[in-house]
């Protein structure tokens, strides 16, 4: 009996120090990956004409993320084609304003968040809203980045 709670004592702190490790780590790779998202929207800023609190803000939704979206491999712990699929969105919007007044004078006017959220898997797990100056971009797995580049810059001209 007292072999068994001991055992069973272990087992509890093994996965509760497994679970803080995993997490402590998601929170890195998280870290990361508000800082590639950042260079992005940096990026459309400075093409935008924006600086500071008229910047377009933006990044990934990490509360979206589930545990299993995570993994090893360089990739700050997503898959290079969820996150290509993440950037792809801000992109987009960025090619948008490139020696293009008009959109770029729309893009300014209208356009204050953009976020990458994870749909799961599937195609059907891609949409996009854009409501109060925010383009939500949801993906998964099975979309590529240049479909979202192509499907977001078709969705913002027909909403700017």
């Amino acid at each position: 009996m007292k072999t068994f709670v001991v055992l069973a004592a272990f087992v509890t702190l093994s996965v509760v120090a497994g679970s803080a490790h995993a997490s402590a780590e998601i929170d890195a790779f998280n870290e990361k990956l508000a800082e590639e998202y950042k260079y992005y929207t940096d990026n459309l800023n400075k093409e935008a004409g924006l600086s500071g609190a008229k910047q377009i803000k933006g990044g990934y939704v990490t509360s979206t993320f589930p545990a299993s979206a995570y993994s090893d491999g360089g990739s700050y712990g997503l898959t290079a084609y969820v996150r290509t699929s993440c950037t792809s969105g801000v992109q987009a919007v960025r090619d948008l304003v490139v020696d293009n007044a008009i959109y770029k004078k729309a893009v300014v006017a209208k356009v204050t968040d953009i976020r990458c959220a994870y749909g799961g898997k599937g195609k059907d797990k891609f949409k996009m809203t854009f409501a109060g100056g925010k383009l939500l971009v949801t993906v998964s797995e099975d979309v590529y980045g240049a479909e979202v580049a192509e499907k977001v810059t078709a969705f913002m001209k027909s909403k700017l």
